[in-house]
C-alpha cells in the first residue's frame, strides 16, 4: 500500500492510491465479513466513518448510508472516528457537531468501517439522492450541536444580522486535479450583475489568501465576515492543516451553517458548501466550476442540475 504521507511528494502515486480500482481491491476481501457482521445487528445498520476526508464529504457518506438503511428497512446508526477531526483516537466526533436526535445503545453493535465509497461492503447503496431527500433524511436523524449553533449565533449577533445578503465559498487549493479552476473575475461579475456590489455585509469562506485580498479590494464597501482560526504561513486544504483536530471540525461545521445563512451563495465546487445547500433548501446557489458531466457525483451533480432549471 502507498503511504498517505507520499501523496504530497508524489502526486501521481497519490492519485493511484485513491483511484477506484485500488480502493476496490483493498475493500473487496472484507465484503463477506461485513455482511455477516451487519446481519448480527438485528435491524440496525451501523457504520463508522474512519476515512480522513473533509466535513462535507463525511456528511455525504453518512446521508447515503442513512438512505440505504431506510431502503433496506433498518435503523441507521452513524458515528465518525476519523482522526482528522478527533483529538482522541476512537472518539466519535460526529456526536460533537451533528449529534443523533434519539438515543441508541451502541454497545452491542458491529460497525461497518467506511474509509471511502468502496468500503460499503457490497451493500447496494444508492449513488445519488435528491437534495430534498438528503435534507429530510439527515435532519430526521441528526441535528446541529449547541457547540456549533453558539458559534453561528455569536457571529450573526456580533454583525447585527439574522442572515447575510450573500455568501462566497471559494476553494482554490486542492481540487485542481478533479475540477477546472474557477476564475475570481467570473464570481465578481456575477455579484455585480446581481446588484450586490454595494452590499453592507457578506460571509466569506476561502482557503486562499489571494482570493480574500482580491474580493475585499474589488468590493471595498462590503464588510466580509469570516469564521476561521489563524494558521501561520499555511495555504492548502483546511481539513489537512496543522490546526487542532477539534478546531478544524468546529470551523468546518460552523462554515457550513454560516454559508447557509444567506439568501444566495456564490461557490466553487465543494462538498462543504454543497451541504450548506442541503441544510438550507431555500438557498440560491451559483457554481463557477464543475467536473465534466460524466464525472459529477452526488451532491454536486444535483446542485448543478438545480441551477440549470
Amino acid at each position: 500500500m502507498i503511504p498517505s504521507r507520499w501523496n504530497s511528494r508524489f502526486p501521481m502515486l497519490g492519485a493511484i492510491r485513491h483511484s477506484t480500482p485500488v480502493r476496490k481491491i483493498c475493500a473487496a476481501p472484507m465484503y463477506p465479513v461485513d455482511r455477516f457482521r451487519q446481519a448480527k445487528n438485528e435491524g440496525r445498520f451501523a457504520f463508522d466513518l474512519i476515512g480522513n476526508m473533509g466535513m462535507g464529504a463525511a456528511l455525504t457518506h453518512i446521508v447515503k448510508l442513512i438512505a440505504y438503511s431506510e431502503d433496506s428497512g433498518q435503523l441507521p446508526v452513524a458515528k465518525a472516528t476519523s482522526e482528522l477531526y478527533s483529538n482522541t483516537r476512537g472518539h466519535d466526533w460526529l456526536s460533537d457537531f451533528f449529534p443523533r436526535l434519539d438515543k441508541v445503545n451502541t454497545d452491542d453493535l458491529r460497525f461497518l468501517k467506511v474509509a471511502n465509497e468502496m468500503s460499503y461492503g457490497g451493500f447496494p447503496v444508492r449513488e445519488s439522492l435528491s437534495l430534498s431527500e438528503a435534507h429530510l433524511l439527515f435532519t430526521k436523524y441528526h441535528g446541529v450541536s449547541n457547540l456549533v449553533l453558539d458559534v453561528v449565533n455569536d457571529v450573526l449577533s456580533t454583525e447585527g444580522v439574522a442572515s447575510f445578503e450573500y455568501s462566497i465559498h471559494f476553494r482554490g487549493t486542492d481540487k485542481f486535479r478533479e475540477i477546472p479552476s474557477a476564475e475570481p473575475e467570473d464570481i465578481f461579475r456575477a455579484i455585480e450583475n446581481a446588484g450586490l456590489n454595494s452590499c453592507d455585509k457578506a460571509f466569506l469562506a476561502t482557503d486562499t489568501a489571494q482570493f480574500e485580498r482580491q474580493v475585499r479590494e474589488r468590493f471595498p464597501r462590503t464588510h466580509f465576515v469570516k469564521y476561521a482560526f489563524d494558521i501561520a504561513d499555511q495555504e492548502g486544504p483546511r481539513h489537512f492543516s496543522i490546526l487542532e483536530p477539534k478546531l478544524k471540525a468546529l470551523e468546518a461545521a460552523a462554515n457550513i451553517l454560516l454559508l447557509s445563512r444567506s439568501r444566495r451563495c456564490f461557490r466553487t465546487s465543494s462538498y462543504l458548501s454543497a451541504w450548506s445547500r442541503i441544510l438550507n433548501p431555500g438557498l440560491e446557489v451559483n457554481t463557477f466550476n464543475a467536473a465534466a458531466r460524466e464525472k459529477q457525483k452526488f451532491p454536486e451533480r444535483e446542485i448543478i442540475n438545480s441551477e440549470l432549471r
